[in-house]
């Protein structure tokens, strides 16, 4: 979205659009402050609809890739401690589909392209 905005002397403050979900949130317990920020965002190379879209494409990206992260900021008189948490789900890394239907759990159909599977794979675990 913003590479017509590359030859601007600014460009390099250019704030990228992110598909995701941020929020805060403070607790107040005795004389500690405690604030929550929750932030979630999904990768935008290979979004898809459940069922519909699995698994890995040649570059290694997973469907529906997300990272979430988790961040606590305990305040202490003159004190901040902070604390974090990182979480990444997405896809199985490999190549396979699911053809959606009524069933509780549609079948599952692995690639027989096992090595092309496992070189998509590693790009994906390298990244």
């Amino acid at each position: 979205m913003l590479d017509k905005f590359d030859s601007i002397d600014f460009a390099p403050f250019l704030v990228p659009c992110i598909f995701g979900f941020v929020h805060f949130s403070t607790v107040q317990k005795q004389n500690k402050k405690i604030d929550f920020v929750l932030i979630s965002k999904k990768d935008n190379r290979r979004p898809g609809k459940r069922f519909i879209v699995r698994g890995l494409d040649k570059q290694g990206n997973a469907v529906n890739f997300v990272e979430t992260e988790n961040i606590y900021i305990v305040h202490e008189s003159q004190q901040m401690k902070f604390a974090s948490y990182v979480q990444t789900r997405g896809s199985i890394p490999l190549f396979w589909s699911q053809k959606p239907n009524l069933a509780w759990a549609p079948k599952v159909a692995i690639s027989p392209d096992h090595e092309q599977s496992l070189k998509a794979s590693k790009i994906h675990m390298h990244e």
